[in-house]
């Protein structure tokens, strides 16, 4: 591959009210020194001095616009509807690229069966770590779809799948991301996919960040996502479900896509119910629980899923909760 048939790559930064942070942002994205470069910035008009330092890259940029917008998941839907790059990714205007990271992920995409990559970010701020990627769980579709947790800043997808997938759920604040990645893996599987020990990014974990401040409502969204789903495919356990562990309701959501195979949707919505019993346990919202594992069919779990949650049922009908969380110390 050389400089003169690197792949177009585009992408979106949308900011609001981020200004201490935005410079560095755009410095790491410009000092690429990518020689096929689409740069868009969405700001949501903000009252801090980030149009300030918008205008003064502005002539670096394909395209920006500071107005009013309807959140986060319209003001990307505004950089990915110009974006004609053949990869495509957004970065939030709070985190940052790693020198030669456009030039990593482009050689991830030389192969044509590709269409979505996943790298690392080194995670700064309130937590310091590595990330692990996108979880692709290539042996087991169904579980990728249920759990759909997608590192996103490290994650890049061809512009060919976005297109037949869509644009960002604009109903959508928290897990819109998550849903997108959902729809990804119902429509694509998840073996035209590739994980890179790489680290291209850095990711800014602080006080304001959404998933700081925000993880019941995460929560919450991604349960309107899966029953929506299960509605749609009349999957009633899953329905039953996540209506007895929500005492608000929640509005379907609508899917523009038609997915045809019902069987891996319901052994999805299966490993989403798994999925939600293991973060209740983990909260000791044993109602929650107990609900939850009613309605889970063990035999459409793998079996080394299929023991932990039978260990983790035994625990909980079995041992008071003063001791579970004795244990847990004695873990930590």
């Amino acid at each position: 591959m050389t400089m003169n048939t690197l792949p177009k790559i585009s992408i979106v930064t949308p900011s609001f009210n981020q200004g201490q942070y935005l410079e560095q942002t755009i410095d790491s994205v410009l000092s690429q020194d990518y020689p096929n470069l689409e740069y868009f910035i969405v700001d949501g008009g903000s009252t801090d001095n980030s149009k300030e330092i918008i205008e003064k890259y502005a002539k670096h940029l394909t395209w920006w616009v500071s107005e009013k917008d309807n959140g986060q998941s319209h003001a990307i839907n505004k950089g990915l509807s110009r974006a004609t790059g053949e990869i495509i990714n957004w970065i939030n205007s709070d985190d940052y690229y790693e020198p030669d990271a456009l030039k990593t992920v482009a050689k991830a995409f030389e192969n044509p069966k590709i269409t979505m990559a996943t790298f690392r970010a080194n995670v700064f701020g309130l937590q310091n770590r590595r990330s692990r990627g996108t979880d692709l769980y290539q042996d087991n579709l169904p579980k990728a779809i249920a759990y759909s947790r997608i590192d996103q800043p490290e994650t890049f997808f061809r512009k060919s799948a976005i297109d037949h997938i869509g644009l960002l759920n604009e109903d959508l604040h928290y897990c819109m991301d998550k849903e997108w990645l959902m729809r990804y893996f119902l429509f694509f599987g998840n073996q035209r996919t590739m994980s890179i020990d790489s680290t291209i990014l850095n990711f800014r974990y602080h006080e304001d960040s959404k998933s700081t401040l925000h993880q019941t409502k995460f929560e919450q969204e991604a349960d309107r996502i899966y029953l929506s789903l299960a509605t749609k495919h009349n999957y009633e356990p899953a329905v039953n479900a996540i209506k007895a562990i929500n005492q608000n309701s929640l509005a379907e959501l609508e899917f523009t896509l038609k997915f045809t195979n019902n069987e891996t949707i319901h052994y999805a919505l299966n490993y989403y119910l798994f999925k939600r019993y293991c973060e209740k346990y983990e909260a000791l919202e044993w109602s929650a629980c107990s609900k939850l594992a009613k309605q889970i069919n063990l035999y459409w779990l793998a079996r080394i899923d299929r023991s932990f949650l039978v260990k983790l049922e035994r625990k909980r009908k079995l041992l008071p909760t003063s001791i579970i969380k004795l244990l847990r110390k004695g873990r930590r």
